[in-house]
Formats: C-alpha cells, structure tokens, sequence
C-alpha cells in the first residue's frame, strides 16, 4: 500500500514539478477555512504550481485540511503515531534507494522547492515528507470510515461524492482569495 501510495506521490509531484516566480507572494492569503488562514506559501509548499494552476491547488488543499480537521475533531481519531511510521518509512533525500530516474525527479523537486522556501533540502524534505504523510494517513483514515466498499470500481466517484458534501458542509466557512 505505500508502494502504491508513494508511487502516486511520486507521479503527482512530477505533474506539478515546473513553477515559476509569480505575481502572488508566499505571504498572500489564499483562503480562510474555518477562521484559519491558508497562505500561498503554505499551498506552494506541498504543491509546486504555476499561477494559472494556483487556484486548483488551493482547493486541494483546502479539502485535505477539511479532512484532517474532520477526522481529528468531529470523528476523534489522533493518528500521529500513523503519520510518524508514515515518516520514518519514507525514502531519506538524496533517494539513493529509489530507481535513478525517481530518485533524480525527487530530487529535482526537493532541491527546487528548498531553494524556494530557503532552506535545505534535507529541511524541506523532513517537512513535505510529514506534510505529505499527515495528509495521506487522514485521508486514508477518513475515506475508509465514509466510504462503504472502498475496493469497488467506482472508488474515484465516491470519494469525489465525499469530498464534495465536505466541502458543501463547511461552504459558508471557507473564503477563496485566488482568482480562476
């Protein structure tokens, strides 16, 4: 399953490598959701998008803090211990384990996204690897408990349809400052 999981992580990030300076700040408030902010650099953190793309990651963003925020506060489940397995089985940079061509993908985006955020790209990888296993684990968490077959055909509907009432759920509560 983390193979899997980490595969995705891997073809996701490859989708989303190319960034570039933009007219929004890391500072900018992207959106409130539930009287907390989310900036640009919190969304750019995780995601690294372009402009023409910001809006969609945003919202991405939003309904994985929705789904933490759910599963922590409205269902009680702490899964910290979750997330720190999570962590400490995720490949150390500089990916000497990986297969060379994701190994030097990872690499491309951990060191582009360090330089970005000013720090080292060990520092910016111990930080997305917990930032992307918190939001793994919750989802994992949280579509299992709302979803009744998870092993059906129609996976990709049912999580869209619980995603959406999510969101629908909390509308009034969120705030999207980034324009379409």
């Amino acid at each position: 399953m983390r193979k899997v999981i980490f595969l995705v992580m891997i073809i996701s990030i490859s989708l989303v490598v190319a960034c570039s300076d933009s007219g929004y700040s890391h500072d900018d408030t992207a959106a409130v959701v539930k009287g907390e902010e989310i900036t640009v650099g919190d969304v750019r953190f995780v995601f690294n998008v372009h402009d023409e793309n910001l809006r969609n990651s945003v919202e991405m963003y939003i309904v994985d803090e929705l789904i933490i925020d759910e599963v922590r506060n409205e269902m009680g489940i702490d899964l910290s211990d979750d997330v720190e397995s999570y962590v400490e089985a995720d490949p150390s940079y500089p990916f000497d384990d990986l297969d060379p061509e994701a190994a030097e993908r990872m690499r491309a985006f951990v060191e582009e996204q360090a330089e970005r955020f000013d720090m080292e790209p060990e520092e910016y990888h111990e930080a997305f690897s917990r930032a992307s296993a918190e939001r793994t684990v919750y989802q994992d968490r949280y579509f299992l408990e709302k979803i009744d077959d998870p092993d059906s055909n129609e996976i990709e509907q049912s999580i869209y349809g619980v995603t959406t009432a999510l969101v629908e759920k909390y509308e009034d509560e969120i705030e999207i400052y980034i324009e379409e």
